[in-house]
């Protein structure tokens, strides 16, 4: 697998803590390794860029192939947006004493991105190493009051998945009915290939005061990527994703 097919696949960029300290892993050697999305950018299991997920096969190839002097730190910021039938709930795996971290995030589905919250997940032994590296006062007060009112309401998270889960297959039917291709997506965003210049894409929508991320960014050229809201608002975007599509393929772009 060449590393251009492993990045449409499933993105790496793996973090390990190795006494102590936070080293990053290149996606090529990843790639060449058979071990392509096992350690997540987003660790869901979802692709940053593209929504795909990684299967649990994967997950277990990459436990049981690296040193035992490597902590894998799984960042599951997508997690909550997963079909709970291919969820992998790698805080099990922490509880049997794999070297692992999992972290969380309160930005994605609870929407508190500007509070800056998450949590990590570890065996109290590597808590300590992060302690190490954390700076003093770093969470707020209003974070954690925020904070304490999400975890007091599991139930939202089912209710807004599905919701984005709903509003995301509309986007794909209608983006398919425009002529472009949405890749799978288990996260709330979709990756859409286009046929078209990306970044002219993007710009032709923007006029439109729609925001779509060109796909150049991450290395895929023709693509775009959709963050999943409203149905209407959905609606709206496929429609001006087609119509400007269109124009650009009879300008010759």
């Amino acid at each position: 697998m060449t590393d251009r097919e492993a990045l449409a696949c499933a993105p790496i960029a793996m973090a390990v803590l190795m006494a102590g300290l936070l080293w990053c892993v290149p996606r090529r050697w990843a790639a060449r390794t058979a071990i392509v999305g096992a350690v997540a950018t987003s660790g869901l299991a979802v692709a940053v860029a593209t929504g795909a997920l990684v299967d649990a096969g994967d997950w277990r190839t990459l436990l049981d192939t690296l040193p035992e002097d490597c902590v894998v730190v799984a960042d599951e910021a997508y997690a909550d947006y997963v079909d709970p039938a291919y969820r992998i709930h790698r805080e099990r795996d922490v509880e049997a004493g794999r070297r692992l971290v999992v972290l969380h995030t309160l930005s994605k589905l609870f929407g508190i991105a500007g509070l800056r919250l998450g949590y990590a997940i570890a065996d109290p032994e590597l808590a300590r190493y992060l302690d190490v590296m954390q700076e003093p006062f770093n969470v707020n007060r209003a974070a954690l009051a925020a904070g304490r009112v999400c975890l007091a309401h599991p139930e939202l998270i089912e209710e807004r998945r599905l919701a984005v889960a709903e509003a995301r297959e509309l986007l794909c039917e209608r983006l398919r009915a425009a002529g472009l291709e949405p890749l799978p997506s288990q996260a709330n965003f979709v990756l859409v290939q286009t046929g078209v210049d990306d970044a002219s894409l993007a710009q032709a929508v923007a006029e439109e005061g729609l925001l779509v991320r060109a796909g150049g960014e991450y290395g895929l050229d023709g693509c775009v990527r959709i963050t999943v809201g409203p149905v209407p608002l959905m609606e709206r975007v496929a429609e001006a994703l087609g119509r400007a599509r269109s124009e650009l393929l009879q300008d010759g772009g």
